[in-house]
């Protein structure tokens, strides 16, 4: 079958509708748009487009990001799509990653003090200890006892970390309940104001993900790649100036920063932003940030 064409298509010439798509349809964007054109035009006078040339449609300026290969349909007519998108807006995504929160330590050293008594009543341990630990209500304390084990008599160590509670003050010390397995008699040694921390620890979290995209030249602020804005996840500087992987009293930030960044639920950068190139001309940039603990 012989195929007749109006016109001479010296020019690209537009074969039925465009066939507009939402290109995050899935993760819940139904402003973002792009579309897809089929254009005629003769072999010998196609050349190609003018790349990231606009189109504006409802007011939105819709930018060229691609075109197919052209095939042959004859008559020296080829056929070829053309595709355009708007710039998207950004969003965020939920996904899980495996991330290493850092460590949460101490420059302080507090007194280590000798129990001289202790008594349980009332669901609640009350020591006296041989001189001010500087211990207030809410502190936590590391309480140091020997356990023996009946009916064998064998002598442990045994160590646990306590939070001091309403009635702590000066030489006494009053903290939840302190027994030992098996209803063990413990002999209490020693006790210290400690601040809790942990080493590094990699965990797999949820992350929320943000995608912002930009046009070298075109978004605001942004003239080449190098302007697109980047996030990197905090760094931690010690006293002497180098770099760490733990918060104490004496980096920056310090513990106290961190901890209320841990208070206040705040999101933090997880991983460097990844820049890629998503559609032509318009570049990607996804940040994961998690949530502090």
């Amino acid at each position: 079958m012989s195929r007749i064409f109006d016109g001479n298509f010296t020019v690209p010439v537009a074969n039925g509708p465009r066939q507009f798509y939402l290109p995050f349809y899935a993760s819940g964007d139904v402003t973002t748009r792009a579309f897809r054109q089929t254009f005629f035009q003769r072999q010998d006078s196609w050349t190609p487009p003018l790349f990231m040339s606009s189109e504006f449609i409802g007011g939105s300026p819709y930018y060229l990001v691609d075109e197919t290969p052209t095939q042959h349909i004859g008559a020296g007519i080829v056929q070829f799509q053309r595709e355009y998108s708007m710039i998207p807006i950004s969003r965020t995504e939920t996904r899980q990653i495996s991330y290493t929160f850092r460590g949460i330590g101490s420059d302080q050293v507090y007194p280590l003090v000798t129990i001289s008594g202790s008594t349980l009543a009332s669901g609640v341990h009350t020591f006296t200890v041989s001189s001010n630990p500087s211990v207030s209500v809410g502190d936590r304390v590391v309480i140091k006892a020997t356990q023996i084990q009946y009916p064998a008599g064998i002598q442990t160590s045994f160590v646990v970390r306590r939070t001091a509670l309403t009635g702590t003050s000066g030489t006494t010390v009053v903290t939840d309940p302190v027994t030992a397995p098996n209803n063990n008699s413990l002999y209490f040694l020693t006790m210290q104001k400690v601040e809790d921390g942990r080493e590094p620890r990699t965990n797999a979290v949820p992350a929320m993900v943000t995608f912002d995209y930009y046009i070298p030249g075109i978004s605001p602020n942004v003239q080449n790649v190098e302007d697109i804005p980047i996030w990197e996840p905090e760094l931690i500087i010690d006293a002497a100036g180098a770099e760490t992987l733990t918060y104490t009293d004496t980096t920056v930030p310090t513990r106290t920063d961190y901890l209320s960044k841990v208070a206040s639920g705040e999101l933090i950068v997880a991983e460097h932003t990844r820049l890629t190139r998503w559609k032509g001309d318009i570049f990607e940039a996804s940040t994961p940030y998690v949530k502090a603990e």
